[in-house]
């Protein structure tokens, strides 16, 4: 059974450690981290946006912690990216841990890098999602926004960026360079999650899209 929640223990071989919110968002990342081939970050989820608190704080005492070297973690900017910036900024403050002045940007003390990052960018509200449909063609979201603008008179579409995205994987999109052997291309499975999409390789990993998350991983 794939770990995905952190218990206080930094696994053997591990120097990095990134968290993440939620089981969803390890699936997405531990992805995105084996096509660039980095072995050595463990990802964990800590249960929510308003848990980082507590799982930074419980880091000086978790097992093996003597061998980190690195520490990253990501959050959806949601409604409001500067109070989620400060709530991160706060959170490693209180955890004792070197303080990033800003995103992207490391800040280092006793041989441990520290690193915050807001997705889908600087200064953008949203989450993953809405960082994952700047990837989608403009043929696939002119397509995508006509769905929704005919059940948006229907129904209250809630969260407008979860709902373009999942309207796209619920299609079974067809991979990047992906074929059945034969020439072929070959769609996935209709209706994944956000990290199973990932883990079948629906998404372009080199887009410009992702140069922000990509260097962050890069650097771990």
């Amino acid at each position: 059974m794939p770990r995905y929640r952190w218990n206080n223990e930094l696994l053997l071989g591990k120097s990095s450690l990134l968290f993440v919110e939620g089981p969803d968002d390890v699936r997405f990342f531990n992805a995105f981290l084996a096509y660039l081939q980095k072995v050595s970050v463990q990802v964990s989820a800590v249960g929510g946006k308003n848990e980082f608190r507590k799982a930074l704080g419980s880091i000086k005492n978790a097992r093996n912690v003597d061998q980190l070297q690195r520490l990253a973690v990501i959050r959806d900017s949601d409604g409001n990216p500067q109070r989620a910036l400060q709530s991160l900024q706060d959170a490693v403050k209180a955890a004792g841990l070197p303080e990033p002045m800003d995103v992207g940007a490391p800040a280092d003390i006793h041989s441990i890098s520290v690193y915050i990052e807001l997705v889908p960018g600087i200064g953008q509200a949203g989450s993953l999602e809405t960082l994952l449909w700047k990837l989608l063609l403009d043929s696939e979201r002119e397509c995508i926004g006509k769905y929704l603008g005919c059940m948006s008179q229907l129904c209250e579409v809630r969260n407008m960026d979860k709902s373009r995205l999942y309207s796209y994987l619920a299609a079974g999109p067809i991979p990047e360079c992906c074929s059945d052997g034969n020439g072929a291309a070959r769609r996935v499975k209709a209706g994944l999650r956000l990290g199973e999409s990932a883990e079948k390789g629906v998404w372009d990993w080199e887009d410009s899209a992702l140069c922000r998350v990509r260097e962050l991983l890069e650097a771990l």
